[in-house]
């Protein structure tokens, strides 16, 4: 067990399910682990609940980990470097808050053009949107000589597969 006080870990995410708490945030280079509590005070580390496969779009990093509980399933958004240099958003599901998260599809919800991280869901009524981060390296204002990122929302389709 982890004492909260020696936990290491960046951009925290608790889910809170069946009076169990399930922290993730970022991870290493290509698997996320994932912590489980009753008390937010002592911690188990469990096994990665998911790893970068090497068929898959992305190279490495898994930052900024968040699980939904959604159409009776449980779904894992991350963000990752693809291959193609820019980071973008995988979605992954299970059927159990601390199940190994397998990929949606092979390829990130976000648009694969352009880099974007730290998405999340969120669900109007019946309707689930995607809200993400147009990454700042791609938003280079030279007159200003600064980079900037945008914030962006986006209807996503009922299995959480593409905008």
């Amino acid at each position: 067990m982890i004492h909260r006080q020696d936990l290491r870990i960046r951009d925290p995410f608790i889910l809170s399910h069946g009076g169990v708490y399930y922290l993730c945030g970022s991870g290493e280079e290509k698997s996320l682990p994932l912590y489980r509590s009753t008390d937010l005070e002592e911690f188990e580390e469990l096994p990665a609940i998911f790893t970068i496969e090497e068929d898959s779009w992305a190279e490495k990093d898994t930052w900024a980990a968040e699980i939904h509980a959604y159409m009776g399933k449980f779904y894992l958004f991350v963000s990752l470097l693809g291959k193609n240099g820019l980071r973008g958003t995988q979605v992954a599901v299970s059927d159990t808050p601390d199940g190994r998260y397998r990929p949606v599809k092979n390829a990130p919800i976000t648009p694969e053009s352009q880099s974007c991280i730290d998405a999340t869901l969120f669900v109007d009524g019946d309707t689930p949107y995607i809200v993400y981060c147009h990454d700042w390296p791609d938003n280079y204002l030279p007159e200003e000589g600064v980079h900037v990122g945008e914030i962006f929302a986006a209807e996503v389709t009922p299995d959480l597969s593409d905008i």
